[in-house]
């Protein structure tokens, strides 16, 4: 009994220490092979986001209203900017579920940046540019009505590993979506299972 408990007692150690050793040699060494060699989609999907924020900051800068036009549903948002209320600090700040529904919603659009690319990539391609679109609203009209640097300073806290993640995703997503657009010699498939990888 005594004998068969130790054993018992070595395995978990063993497995522990070999799941440590996974995860370090993920983060170490697969995470970043792979990243480099997909980064020409990770680029993609970065600039399907950036290039409609930046197109709607603009609009937003000149016009808040307008903005508002590129966006329907924000004009909640563009008024607590008017009002200079930042409405993140009552997600943020000693609420739970406000935080929950961040954190959430953040993880909800990084798994369907990714899923998306089943789709040929075209909702990959629909939910950056969307996601582009209401950032570059928000940063214009909080830039036009003096408000930017409130607002800046909560999406460098929060955006940049969020942000990062869903441009990931997205580029994995892409490259999903090409698989089944140009599947080359392979099967449909076979390139997609490989793409997925």
């Amino acid at each position: 009994g005594q004998h068969g408990g130790a054993l018992a007692v070595g395995e978990r150690a063993q497995g522990r220490a070999a799941r440590r050793r996974g995860l370090v040699d993920f983060f170490a060494r697969s995470f970043p092979r792979t990243f480099r060699a997909t980064w020409g989609y990770t680029l993609a999907a970065f600039l399907m986001f950036l290039l409609p924020a930046l197109a709607s900051f603009a609009v937003a800068y000149r016009d808040p209203a307008a903005g508002a036009a590129l966006f329907p549903g924000i004009e909640d948002r563009l008024q607590d900017i008017r009002d200079k209320r930042e409405w993140w600090k009552e997600l943020n700040d000693s609420n739970a579920a406000g935080a929950s529904m961040i954190m959430t919603n953040n993880i909800r659009v990084t798994f369907l940046a990714f899923a998306g690319g089943i789709l040929l990539g075209l909702f990959t391609l629909y939910l950056l540019a969307q996601n582009g679109l209401m950032l570059g609203v928000v940063a214009g009209a909080a830039q036009s009505l003096g408000f930017a640097a409130n607002l800046w300073g909560f999406v460098a806290a929060h955006g940049t590993l969020e942000l990062s993640a869903i441009f990931i995703a997205g580029g994995a997503g892409m490259q999903l979506g090409w698989a089944l657009v140009r599947p080359g010699l392979l099967t449909r498939r076979t390139a997609l299972l490989l793409a997925a990888r």
